[in-house]
């Protein structure tokens, strides 16, 4: 309350300072500037009119202003369009108006005097968000208390502040009975659904648990309690109040709480009603969506399907298992038994705020040939709501023997598409192989749908030239709902290659014939596996002269092409004269190859030459020493003798 008190004080302080000082400055003077043209003039109450603007509601126009405009736009006096608020400065006025005199005589409350008026008219088109404290005047709501007191004082101002909410709350009350009969009107007519988990979703979606009815609900409660009678105990009205009050808050987004603003006259909570009233009808439209779900299936149901067990066992039919993230998980039973006439539509489900429906039936098989199970998503639900909706999503398709999902997948389809009034529905006609829908086992069907162009998993193709021999493949890592347009023109850019003269075919798995591959075609709608292969023609006449002419290859002669601006002849000559460089090249490198080779010969002849003399050398070397040693030896034993001899003499 101190803070309040002390907010308020201060805005009373701007308001006397800063805002009325200069009205009074300009009223001292004899003549001063027009408020909304900037000339001095004199303004009397005869020079202005009041007009309306779509944004600020009445403004003041001075009256020369006006009769400039008119005479420049050739507008009859009294009658103008097009002119800019005094404002705003954004909206455009435009109607029928009067003078303030003639405004008076109707019984419009008289000014005191002329200085009044004036004034009265200056503070009404000054700007104050231009001044320096432009955020003074707004006071947000930040507890319980002031909430209260802003939605009482609102009810106060305007006692039919929320009926559009009453209108909405009361449209909600009457599809939810209709809801509920639809519902109850199929149970009877077709058992199974009764222990169904749709229903049990249904039932939730109409209770008053439902946070959109439990706000609209605490709101209407809290606004007739305000208009509640004298009898009632005022400390328990109040208690009751405080408890709602409290329940709203907590339940309102940051977003809305700091657009709600306690200082304005009327409307403090506007933010508050409108977030409140949006998820009403937004639990309309889902209640309706689901009604019209429940009629179509029960039309859609044969009449001689009176027996519960013969329902069970000779229709097909779809259950909600769980919700997943960005989407849902959908249990299938006896899905075999579906057909083009009799499709399986799924329950609608939300992604976003965006109503899905999942379309399957079985496809009707051709001679000898398996029967696969298409699969579709369907936006006629959103289209219905909007007309004009358009949006681009990635979505994909599993099938599991088992509501686990990290168990392993039967099949897998993902593509990329944009839904819009003209194409509503998207995915594949052989979606799910025959061998996975045979027996009277449970399919676990989920459905992910992601704004945007976010693919999960990456394909290896190869991209093969069937037309001109000694071309090596090129590898692309795809995703599953990329375009295949995306891959063409990355070959034919890394390629040096003309969009318009090559053709990519890719060999269908069921018939065996090469079919064209098209722009808007995803690897998904081909049935694309791992390691699989598109083969490339090339028909460019231009291209083969090259390559004749200049003995080159394709990759060569295509990128000579692109260089040249797709010019044969300088194309050729280029390449000669590139032919020629290199062979010069080429020849220079021979050269100089055979003189490093006769060099390292010479050397090496030389070096062995050397190595020669040196082993000579050697082996004189070695035969002198020998000789020594050999005189040596028998110098010795010489004198071995002669001394043995002497001293077999002396012993003798």
């Amino acid at each position: 309350s101190f803070q309040r008190v002390s907010f308020e004080f201060a805005e009373y302080l701007f308001f006397v300072f800063f805002a009325r000082v200069p009205v009074y400055l300009k009223m001292s003077s004899d003549s001063f500037k027009c408020p909304i043209c900037k000339i001095e003039c004199d303004i009397t109450e005869e020079d202005l009119i009041d007009a309306d603007c779509g944004a600020c509601g009445v403004v003041t126009i001075h009256v020369h202003c006006k009769e400039k405009y008119c005479r420049q736009q050739g507008i009859p006096k009294g009658q103008y369009k097009g002119y800019t608020c005094p404002r705003c400065q954004k909206a455009k006025v435009s109607a029928q108006h009067h003078r303030q005199k003639e405004k008076k005589k109707k019984g419009a409350p008289p000014a005191s005097d002329k200085g009044h008026s004036l004034k009265a008219d200056l503070i009404s088109t000054t700007d104050f968000s231009k001044m320096t404290m432009s955020n003074v005047k707004k006071v947000p709501i930040m507890v319980v208390g002031d909430l209260l007191e802003a939605i009482l004082a609102d009810c106060a101002a305007d006692p039919n502040v929320l009926q559009p909410l009453k209108d909405s709350f009361r449209k909600l009350l009457q599809i939810q009975r209709a809801f509920k009969a639809e519902e109850d009107g199929l149970v009877q007519f077709w058992k199974p659904f009764a222990n169904r988990n749709l229903r049990a979703i249904y039932n939730e979606m109409r209770s008053n648990q439902q946070p959109a009815y439990a706000q609209a609900m605490s709101l209407l409660k809290l606004t007739s309690s305000s208009t509640a009678g004298v009898e009632d105990d005022k400390d328990e009205l109040a208690k009751k109040r405080v408890e709602v009050a409290e329940f709203i808050f907590n339940a309102l987004p940051q977003r809305t709480r700091e657009s709600l603003d306690a200082g304005q006259e009327q409307n403090r909570c506007l933010g508050l009603y409108e977030y409140i009233q949006g998820g009403i009808d937004d639990l309309c439209r889902r209640c309706e969506t689901n009604r019209l779900y429940l009629e179509r299936l029960r039309k859609s149901l044969p009449k001689e399907l009176q027996d519960e067990a013969m329902q069970k066992q000779f229709w097909p039919w779809c259950d909600v298992e769980m919700e997943v993230p960005s989407g849902i998980c959908l249990c299938l039973i006896n899905s075999q038994l579906s057909s083009e006439e009799h499709q399986l539509r799924s329950p609608p489900f939300y992604v976003d705020g965006v109503p899905w429906t999942v379309r399957l039936y079985k496809v009707k098989p051709q001679a000898g040939e398996p029967a696969f199970l298409a699969a579709y998503l369907d936006a006629a639900n959103a289209l219905r709501e909007n007309p004009d909706f358009e949006k681009q999503v990635t979505f994909t398709f599993t099938l599991r023997k088992s509501p686990d999902q990290s168990e392993a997948a039967v099949c897998r389809k993902e593509a990329t598409f944009t839904f819009k009034m003209e194409t509503d529905n998207r995915g594949w006609r052989e979606c799910v192989p025959p061998t996975a829908t045979d027996g009277d086992a449970r399919l676990y069907f989920t459905v992910e749908v992601r704004e945007g162009a976010v693919a999960t998993e990456n394909l290896t193709v190869n991209v093969h030239v069937d037309s001109h021999p000694n071309v090596s493949d090129v590898r692309f890592k795809v995703k599953h709902s990329m375009a295949l347009s995306k891959l063409t023109e990355s070959y034919c850019t890394r390629q040096h290659l003309r969009s318009d003269r090559v053709t990519f075919r890719y060999e269908n798995k069921k018939t065996k014939e090469l079919e064209i591959v098209e722009p808007d075609q995803t690897p998904s709608d081909l049935g694309m596996t791992e390691n699989d292969q598109i083969l490339v023609t090339i028909r460019d006449e231009e291209l083969d002269n090259v390559m004749k002419r200049a003995n080159c290859t394709v990759l060569e002669a295509a990128e000579a092409l692109e260089k040249v601006g797709f010019q044969p002849r300088k194309a050729v000559a280029n390449l000669q004269s590139s032919q020629q460089a290199k062979a010069r090249a080429e020849a220079w490198k021979r050269q100089a190859e055979d003189e490093a080779e006769s060099k390292a010969r010479q050397e090496a002849d030389e070096g062995a030459s050397v190595a020669d003399k040196g082993a000579e050398q050697a082996i004189d070397d070695r035969a002198t020493d020998k000789a020594a040693y050999n005189a040596a030896d028998k110098a010795a034993d010489k004198a071995a003798d002669k001394a043995a001899d002497k001293a077999a003499d002396k012993a003798a």
